[in-house]
Parts: C-alpha cells; structure tokens; sequence
C-alpha cells in the first residue's frame, strides 16, 4: 500500500469532514446530511488508519492481496481453508536456479565490504511449491580471507497476514544485521524469509496440510536445499536457527521440533505453542488429533528421542493470545534442552527485547 494512497485517504476524510461540519445547520436534508457525512469521516479514519498500520507492519503489499481475501476456489460454503487462492507461479524469466542466483549474489558482493539481500523464486521440487524468497547475505561472505568458511543460516517467519516485507522493511532486516555484526553482537550470519502463504487467505501455519500445501515440507527440505545449493551454509545443524513473530513464533518452534536433526535453535517473539484451528486455518489437520499434536511444539518438546535443542522465547505477559501458551511451553521444556525467556509486562511484541529476563514460577527453569 503506497504513500499515495494514505494521502488521498488523509485528503478525503479532511474534505469530509470540513464538509460535514461547513453544512452542518444548513436546513435542507439536515438530519440525513449529517449523518452521512459522519459516517463517511468515520469509515474514512478507520481506512485511513487500517492503511497506515497495514503500511507499517506490512501485512498485505498489494491490492491482489487484499482481495484475494474474496477468492472462491473452493467449494461452496466450505471453510475458509477450502477458499484459500493459490499464488500465481512466476513466469520462468524470475526463475533462477541455484548456480545463477549464487553468482548474481557473488557479482552483487564484488570484493566484500557491504551485505547483500537479494530476491527469488524456490520452485520446491519436494512440495510442489513456489514462492518468493529474500535472503541477506553478509559482508563477511566476500571476503577472500572467508573464501573457504561456511556461514550459519537462521530462516525467518512472519506473523498473519504477512509478507516478506514484514521482515526486510516492517524490521529492517539488513540495517539491523549489519548494525549487530559490526557490533560484534552478534556472528555473521546468512538471514533468508521465505513466503508462507501459498493459498492466501488461507493461514498455513507453515504446516503440511492433511490433503493440502505442504508448507512444512516447502519451508524445511525445499528451501533449505536450495540454500545450500547456492551459499557456502553450514552443514550441520549446530548451524541452522529458526526465528519467528507471531504465527511465525509457532512456525520456528514447530519446523524445528519436527526436524530436529535440521535446526539446533529456535527464536519465538510473541508466538505460541500449540496447533491452531480458526476461521483463518481452516482444519489443516483433517480432524486427526494424532496430527494436530505432531505440530504442537508444547507435546514435541516432551518427546527427547531427539538432539538438545536451544530456545530463545520473548513473551508480553498481558497478551492473552500467546502468553498462556507460552508459559505452558516453558514449562514442558527441559534439560538437556537450553531455554532463555525474556518477559514484560505490557507492550507489544517489537519491545519484547527490552524486557528483563525472569524464572517462571512452575518451570523448573531460572533464566538470568
């Protein structure tokens, strides 16, 4: 959603409004001018507000997107899952193998000295899949002296509705990682968001749906493979991180207890814990429990027929949408798994960061 747009939305609840209040005592039609004009300054402040947030948070990037909330490719009177639009695939011109965008990447680099994030497409050859995909490379990559080194990789998931730009411009995905790696806060790393939302408005929940998307499959095996294709990416789990906002907080935790063998870390900022079944979903899991529990990480975390896993939890203790969940997280969670928990009071979950890391009281865990 453009500047433009605000713009014109600011312009025409200011005209509206002046309208409103210039004709107010005016004899002709008073009662039906005034309450027209009042309701259309109100559902002009809510558009125009709803614009400036959907602006800032990113949650849908293009009219197509917000549309598509009216798609009907499913059956009639079926769920909201059942009507979910696939996105359309991309013409084969902006798709690019593994080989050319690791040397588009390599001439963006040149002689090292600055990060790169660049775009594609991952057409997943295991979940029949294609979506968009930005990936930050850092600076640190194209440096001769790291001409040999292999870099960790943490995969990054939005919340719902939510896009790529949720993480490169909502979080300023280079800027802050440059900032953190020059800071030495923090490792080079190689940073990639993958589009999670193959059937909009459909909410994946980045799962492989019973008879549906396999999301999961997409998210874990196809992007993956073709990150290792095109980057110097670690090779082992100890090198691969999840990290997640929201419905993106489920989605690190979740992929990751599913394959252990894959990630070795998880960060949740204000996700939550257990499988999901709402007017956004959909059933996903085609009424099995069996399966609805295979993807709540509060029951995987039990399950140690797997490596330790590190977890990285940020919650806002008045958010009654991921807070109890989350609780009941951290307390399934135990040795050897490691588990860091930052917790505030209020706010929201882009300030969960700041708060002051606490013991929950039932956990078994102290965190300082």
């Amino acid at each position: 959603m453009s500047r433009s747009l605000l713009a014109v939305l600011a312009l025409l609840f200011v005209g509206f409004t002046a309208v409103t209040v210039i004709t107010w005592d005016r004899w002709r039609f008073k009662m039906p001018r005034r309450i027209i004009g009042l309701l259309l300054s109100q559902v002009l402040l809510v558009a125009f507000a709803a614009a400036w947030i959907n602006r800032q948070e990113y949650f849908f990037t293009s009219w197509s997107d917000l549309l598509g909330l009216s798609s009907t490719s499913g059956p009639p009177g079926g769920t909201v899952a059942s009507r979910g639009k696939p996105v359309p695939k991309p013409p084969n011109s902006q798709l690019s193998a593994p080989a050319t965008f690791s040397a588009k990447i390599a001439k963006l680099g040149g002689a090292g000295g600055h990060s790169v994030v660049e775009d594609t497409y991952v057409s997943g050859s295991k979940s029949g899949i294609t979506l968009p995909m930005t990936t930050y490379v850092p600076a640190a990559y194209f440096d001769k002296a790291n001409a040999n080194k292999r870099f960790p990789v943490v995969q990054l998931f939005s919340g719902y509705p939510g896009s790529l730009q949720t993480w490169t411009v909502g979080m300023q995905l280079q800027s802050t990682l440059d900032t953190l790696i020059n800071q030495h806060k923090m490792q080079p790393v190689i940073a990639e968001v993958a589009l999670q939302y193959p059937s909009p408005p459909r909410d994946s929940e980045c799962v492989n749906a019973a008879g549906g998307d396999q999301v999961d499959t997409f998210l874990t095996q196809d992007v993956p493979d073709y990150l290792k294709a095109a980057l110097r990416t670690a090779t082992d789990r100890t090198g691969w991180a999840t990290m997640g906002v929201s419905t993106g907080g489920f989605c690190a935790a979740n992929l990751a207890l599913r394959h252990p063998t894959e990630y070795a870390s998880v960060v949740s900022i204000g996700g939550y814990f257990d499988a999901l079944i709402d007017d956004t979903t959909g059933d996903l899991y085609g009424g099995s429990t069996e399966l609805r529990e295979a993807n709540s990480p509060t029951h995987t975390v039990q399950l140690h027929n797997r490596p330790p896993m590190s977890f990285y939890l940020f919650a806002i203790e008045d958010d009654p949408s991921s807070y109890p969940s989350t609780k009941n997280f951290i307390a399934a969670v135990k040795p050897p798994d490691g588990l860091a928990v930052v917790l505030q009071p209020t706010g929201d979950i882009t300030m969960a960061s700041g708060g002051p890391r606490q013991s929950v009281p039932g956990s078994g865990w102290e965190v300082s």
